[in-house]
């Protein structure tokens, strides 16, 4: 996501059968939502606040 308002970051390059394929269209502003600190939380009960830099 990107901007004030969140508009996808993600430039779409093909579509088929299989699947919508792309990029980042713009990977100097791209953050990830994170991923390792949801699935901490889920299996240890605990939120480590480090995981989400």
């Amino acid at each position: 996501m990107k901007g004030n308002s969140p508009q996808p970051n993600f430039k779409k390059q093909f579509r088929d059968d299989g699947g919508t394929y792309g990029v980042i269209a713009n990977p100097s502003v791209w953050r990830p939502f994170g991923l390792v600190a949801p699935i901490y939380w889920l299996s240890t009960g605990k939120d480590d606040m480090r995981l989400r830099d």
